[in-house]
Order: structure tokens, then C-alpha cells, then sequence
């Protein structure tokens, strides 16, 4: 059964009911009717539908069925991600209530998240705000004047900052200070979190409202390019707050038109954004160093405001407190047998009274994972490391220890030892930065994890010093002869995935993410990479393929030529492969990024155009330029070209998902075709074989007939399809 687009958006209508609510197909509400009742008079008209529906509502406890018996049946793979989100939330829920029947006791777990760029002004802004009365009094004091950040030292922040901190009048709040040097945006989606988090955007209002605009734009499609649509369309929105620092900096007599800028970023913000964040009208231009000002006391009322008091298992306090002791030479990374071992010594050491029953490793997995929500750690479900899951005892570690020195720009003197940027690294490499501070083996099983490394040697996994490859730190664009002329590839498609609007965007960290996976996956096929640069890489075997990020990071491209039709089946495989891949990473690091796919020209990318400027088609110009028998029309270079020369024939489905029945029969899925001929070749005395098709397509007996006396090694149906005419256009039987 093959659902049209509208009726998968019907379903998806249903996912707030059946999903992360837990409604059941026999559960009625006060009036006696049942989710199902209610959809089908609201959202759904199709029988199709309904029936996915029902089935989607009476399975959705089980993961696996939900998978298998409704996602089969959806090709659109932004709706296919929208659903496992929205039951990942509801897994997560069900996960979290079973511990509140734990002992535990309610605390603040709201953390603030300071954002902006370099030299903003954000650690500045978190020393103030815990600063009390008294402290700035005697801080003042050893001073000839009030704070100024005209002559501040800039220190910058490495990586993340990450603490638990009292804030004056507000109380106990987490604050996560980000590093707002470009070089760290690379990692940074792996800890931004809508979960429990303010978002505090820090600009300078010294600068021009140009720049002021842009840097805030810019942040806000960062923040909400990592949360997950499912949060930004029902459940709730992330607050955010727009401080703008360096207000001792303004001239004399400048203060209103300070104030109507402010209003005019905020006002632009919340209408771009207003769907997805919630942008506190409050105005806060502030002088970061003056712990004392009026405005600066509004900012931690309001701050107190947004205090979120959750219910939180002794257990994990407990954890909580004990995992420092479990750190072994400074490096807090346990794998999860020991683990589980520690925990159980603390059990048994505990009065069950005061960390509760948990005693085997599923509760426990809830627990670990209810502590990664705090932010207390890192929990990896490991797919790649030998010894399973990878617990992080200590986030700061990481992000200080490791992402600090292995992105660290020139200017962060405080790392007397730091990766230079290349693009091959060896072993010793990495040891001369992190051997004081990390067992190396298990640093680099860290790193592979969260796909940030990879290595390139892999057929001699003995070598003692290995080389590697780490995407995020490669410095050099992709040369433009790695798509020139070649004269012996005759069979060209490609994919454009495009950032919807101006409010979406593909987070720093995507693209490097993509890389490492795409070059395991190449691997594992046989078809190692050729080459790897900061946009791009390629790929060659039989298939050549290139995957390239275009300027301002808000397309990728994807480019495959092949030498014969043979291999147009390989071609639709690797479009497949990196389809999947991309949109994986997508939903890993910027889950709330609405994206489309095009079909890139295939005159263009014959031509040989430079991968920053091939044409392309969205898919209605194509599917439409089908279904009307025309070519479809290049407008930006004035020519036309073939349907089906854009998409892979025999392999993709989207013209037949489209069209149905009035498809041209050169859609047939190859594997379809194969079996049709089985049947269609054996001929029959009834007729009912390849010659009743021939005169259904309007062939003369005597042309048939021809044929059949042919020794080709094409079966006859097969030979008879190649050279129809359309279905539509067949003559009645």
C-alpha cells in the first residue's frame, strides 16, 4: 500500500494523540469516542489512511512494530523523522515516570545557556549575575571607578564553561558558557539542549545594527536548528532572552536610539523565530561588568521567573556525588560494565531507603539516561567500540580537556599544546596534546563515538602509530578540478538538500559529522574516499561521487557520474546511501531544520559546471514535466532535458509513487520488470503473454515477430517495454 504525501501528513496529524500522550485505540474520552473516531472526523477522509492509522495507535507501545508496520509505508523521510521524534519523546517520558515512583525529592534543574559571539561579553555577563551586593561593594571599592568594559582584558572562553553557580536574588542555576570563537561551533550542537534551558543571545550594542542583526539572526536559527520539531510544534517553546552589552560604551545622547534598535532585532527576531522560541519582550542593554544596575537585577528577576522544579530520584544525587571517586588517573570515561559495577558497590554500601530498589541494568539505564538530561553526564549508546556503551563522569572534562585544545585557535595561549590544523594526523600527534590527561585508546574510541575522527589506515590495525583524519579541523576548500571533464562518464544524476527558509540552517557540526560517516560507510563497500576537504568529498569506484556544502552552509550537493547504464543502479545506490546519511546527521545535530530535496541538472553536471553552481529542479517542476510528457526547462541556462535523465530509471520510485498506473512504463522498477517478464515470457495458448501486450502498445504482429527471431540476450517483454509507447497512450485491447 502506497500512501500520496497528503495522506502521511494526515497520519502525522495523529502523532500527538497516539504517541507522545498515550492514547490507545480503546481508550474513549467523556463523549465515548476514541482517538480513532476523532481523527477520522477531523484529519483523515481515506480508507488508507484510516487503516495506517488505527494500526499506528494500536502498536505504537512497541517500537519495533511501529517501525515496521507504519514507517514502511511513508517515503517521505522528513515525515518518517517526525514520527520516530515524536515516539523517541514518548519512549523518553514513559522511561522518566517509571523512576518517580523512586525516592527523590524536587530541585531547580533549569539551566541558562549564554550564546553569542567572541568577545559578546558572555563571561563577563555570568560573573555579574553572581555577583551579590556586598561583593560588588568591596569590588568597587578596590577600584578608582565604576567597572568598565572599555578596558577589560579578553580572556576567551575554551570550548564550554559548564557550572553550577548561585545567582544573586535568583538562586542555584546551571549556566553552560559557549566559546564564541567559529572554530568550537563544531561541537557545540553535541551540548546545546532545549531541555531545561533559557537561552541567553549576547550581542554588542556598540556594533552596527547590521552586524547586530545578523549575529542575532544568526544565533537564533542555530537554536533552533537543535530543537526538535516535535518540542517547537506542540509541546512547548525555549525561552530566550536578547541581552545586548557594552551599554558604557555608548556616546552621549544615544541611549533612545540604542533602545529603538534593540526593539527593531527583537521585534524582526520574534517574527522569523515566534513559531518555534519564545523571545522574552524585556529589554536588557547592559554594562556586564555592573553586578548592581537596575538592569541587571531586572535580568535575574526574570531569570527566577523561568526556575523549572523537577522531581529528581535520590539515585541520581547519589551518582551524582559518588562519580568523582570513580575517576581513574584524571580520565572520567568508564565503559559501562564497570559501570554497572560501581553503581551496585554504592547500592550496596546505601540504605535502600535512601537511593531506592534499582537493581538491574534496564532501571539503571533509565537512571544514566535521566542524569544525561541533567547535564551530569554523557551517555553514549555505543555502535562502533569494542567493551558497549561509554559513560562521560565528567562533561566539563571534555569540553575543556579535549574539544578546548583539539579546536583551539592561535589565540588561546593558555594551551601550550594544541592540534594544528592538517589534514592528516598521526598517533603521536594526538598523544603530544592529551597523554597527561587521557588514556589515548580510549580518547580515540571517545572521538570515533561522536563521530568527530576516523582513521585512515584501517587495513593495519596493528600499526603502532595510526593516522587519522579529523573533519572538523580541515582547513582547505575542496579544488575545483575534482569534477573536470571526463570523457569516458556518459550517466549523471544528483541531489540538492536545501534549507527551507531563512529561519533553518545546517549547524557547524553537520557537515564534518557527514564526512566522518559517509567515509565509514564508503569503506565498508569497498570504495574507499579519494579525497576529503573542508566542503567536499569524494568518492570513486565504479560510481564517482562527490558531496559538496555550497558557501554560507545552507546546501549540499550531491553529484554521482558513472561510465554505462549498467550502473545506474549503483548510481541510485549511492544517492540512496548518502540520502539516508544526510538526513541522519540532520536529525543528530539539527533536528529543527526543515529541509528540501532537488534534483540537480544533469546537463549541468555533464558540462561540468562548478559543483557551487548546478542547476537544479524541485521535484513538483519534475514530476510535473512527467505527468504533462515535456521536458523539463533550465530557465538559468535556457535549455531543457529529459525526465528521465534526472532520475534513475528502474530504481527510483518517485514518478510511479506519483502517478500511479499512468506512469510511462519506463518507471517499472527493475525488480518489478524482472518478474513481470518471467510471467510475460513464457508464451501461452491462450494468448495471454508478451504478444497481447505487444498489440495492447499498438505493435504490428509482423515487428514481433522479428524480434522473437533475434537471438538477443534481452528477454522479449523487456525488449517490447524498452520500445513502447506510453501506457496512456496504448490502443484498447
Amino acid at each position: 500500500m502506497i500512501l500520496t504525501q497528503e495522506h502521511q501528513k494526515k497520519i502525522l496529524n495523529l502523532c500527538p494523540f497516539s504517541v507522545y500522550n498515550g492514547v490507545t485505540f480503546n481508550l474513549q474520552n467523556k463523549d465515548g469516542e476514541t482517538a480513532v473516531s476523532i481523527a477520522e472526523g477531523k484529519f483523515l477522509t481515506d480508507e488508507e489512511s484510516q487503516n495506517i492509522a488505527r494500526l499506528f495507535l494500536e502498536c505504537h507501545y512497541d517500537r519495533d512494530k511501529v517501525t515496521e508496520t507504519v514507517l514502511e509505508n511513508i517515503h517521505d523521510r522528513n515525515i518518517k523523522l517526525e514520527l520516530l521524534n515524536y515516539h523517541k519523546m514518548y519512549r523518553q517520558q514513559q522511561e522518566f515516570n517509571a523512576l518517580m515512583n523512586e525516592p527523590g525529592k524536587k530541585r531547580n534543574i533549569m539551566k541558562i545557556l549564554l550564546c553569542g559571539y567572541g568577545g559578546n561579553g558572555k563571561t563577563t555577563l555570568k560573573h555579574a549575575l553572581q555577583r551579590s551586593f556586598i561583593e560588588a561593594k568591596l569590588l568597587q571599592r578596590s577600584k578608582e571607578k565604576a567597572p568598565s568594559s572599555e578596558k577589560e582584558e579578553y580572556e576567551p572562553t575554551p570550548g564550554i564553561d559548564m557550572a553550577t553557580v548561585n545567582i544573586s536574588k535568583a538562586g542555584k542555576f546551571g549556566i553552560w558558557d559557549f566559546a564564541g570563537q567559529t572554530e568550537y561551533y563544531v561541537t557545540h550542537n553535541m551540548f546545546l539542549s532545549a531541555e531545561n534551558s533559557i537561552f541567553a543571545v549576547v550581542f554588542k550594542i556598540t556594533d552596527t545594527p547590521e552586524k547586530q542583526k545578523n549575529e542575532v539572526i544568526s544565533w537564533l536559527s542555530f537554536i533552533k536548528a537543535i530543537i526538535m520539531k516535535t518540542i517547537a510544534k506542540g509541546q512547548f517553546k525555549p525561552t530566550v532572552i536578547l541581552v545586548a552589552s557594552r551599554a558604557d560604551q555608548l556616546k552621549k545622547g544615544t541611549r533612545k536610539q540604542a533602545d529603538a534598535l534593540y526593539r527593531e532585532i527583537q521585534l524582526e527576531a520574534k517574527k522569523m523565530f515566534g513559531e518555534y522560541l519564545n523571545i522574552l519582550d524585556e529589554t536588557f542593554i547592559l554594562n556586564c561588568h555592573d553586578s548592581q544596575h537596575r538592569d541587571m537585577n531586572r535580568l535575574r528577576t526574570c531569570i527566577k521567573l523561568t526556575k523549572n522544579k523537577e522531581f529528581v530520584p535520590k539515585i541520581c544525587e547519589k551518582i551524582r556525588d559518588e562519580k568523582p571517586g570513580w575517576i581513574v588517573s584524571t580520565f572520567p570515561v568508564i565503559k559501562w560494565n564497570s559501570y554497572v559495577q560501581k553503581v551496585k558497590a554504592m547500592k550496596a554500601s546505601a540504605d535502600e531507603e535512601e537511593i531506592g530498589s534499582i537493581s538491574d541494568e534496564e532501571p539503571l539505564k533509565r537512571v544514566t539516561k535521566f542524569l544525561q538530561y541533567l547535564g551530569e553526564i554523557l551517555y553514549i549508546q555505543s555502535s562502533l567500540t569494542r567493551g558497549g556503551d561509554i559513560i562521560v563522569l565528567d562533561p566539563q572534562w571534555l569540553c575543556t580537556r579535549v574539544i578546548g585544545p583539539m579546536l583551539a585557535p592561535e589565540m588561546f595561549v593558555k594551551y601550550t599544546k594544541r592540534l594544528t590544523k592538517k589534514t592528516i594526523y598521526s598517533r603521536s600527534d594526538i598523544e603530544v596534546v592529551f597523554q597527561d590527561f587521557a588514556d589515548i585508546d580510549s580518547l580515540i574510541d571517545l572521538l570515533k563515538e561522536f563521530e568527530l575522527l576516523y582513521e585512515v589506515n584501517v587495513d593495519s590495525p596493528e600499526s603502532k602509530d595510526m593516522r587519522y583524519v579529523i573533519p572538523g579541523m580541515l582547513e582547505n576548500d575542496m579544488p575545483k578540478d575534482q569534477w573536470e571533464v571526463d570523457r569516458t562518464k556518459n550517466i549523471y544524476y544528483g541531489r540538492r538538500f536545501q534549507c527551507r527558509d531563512e529561519t533553518d540552517s545546517f549547524s557547524p557540526g553537520l557537515f564534518p559529522r557527514l564526512q566522518t560517516r559517509l567515509e565509514r560507510h564508503f569503506r565498508e563497500m569497498d570504495s574507499p574516499t579519494e579525497g576529503i576537504w573542508k566542503n567536499g568529498i569524494k568518492v570513486c569506484s565504479s560510481v564517482e561521487g562527490l558531496i559538496y556544502m555550497t558557501k554560507g552552509w545552507r546546501a549540499i550537493h550531491l553529484c554521482v557520474r558513472a561510465e554505462k547504464e549498467d550502473d545506474i543502479g549503483k548510481c541510485y545506490m549511492m544517492l540512496e546511501l548518502v540520502t539516508d546519511d544526510v538526513y541522519y546527521v540532520i536529525n543528530i545535530c539539527c533536528p529543527g531544520t526543515n529541509i528540501d530535496v532537488h534534483i540537480l541538472s544533469a546537463n549541468s553536471l555533464k558540462n561540468h559546471c562548478d559543483p557551487e553552481n548546478v542547476s537544479y529542479y524541485t521535484m513538483g517542476q519534475v514530476k510535473e514535466a512527467e505527468q504533462k510528457c515535456k521536458q523539463v526547462l533550465d530557465k538559468r541556462k535556457t535549455k531543457s532535458e529529459e525526465v528521465s535523465d534526472l532520475l534513475c530509471r528502474g530504481y527510483d520510485s518517485e514518478v510511479l509513487r506519483s502517478l500511479g498506473y499512468q506512469s510511462d512504463v519506463k518507471w517499472m522498477l527493475q525488480d518489478t520488470l524482472k518478474e513481470f517478464s518471467i510471467i510475460m515470457d513464457r508464451r501461452r495458448d491462450s494468448g495471454g503473454d508478451y504478444r497481447m501486450m505487444a498489440d495492447l502498445m499498438g505493435f504490428e504482429r509482423a515487428e514481433v515477430a522479428s524480434w522473437e527471431e533475434k537471438d538477443s540476450k534481452q528477454s522479449i517483454t523487456q525488449h517490447i517495454l524498452s520500445n513502447g509507447q506510453e501506457v496512456g497512450n496504448a490502443k484498447p485491447g
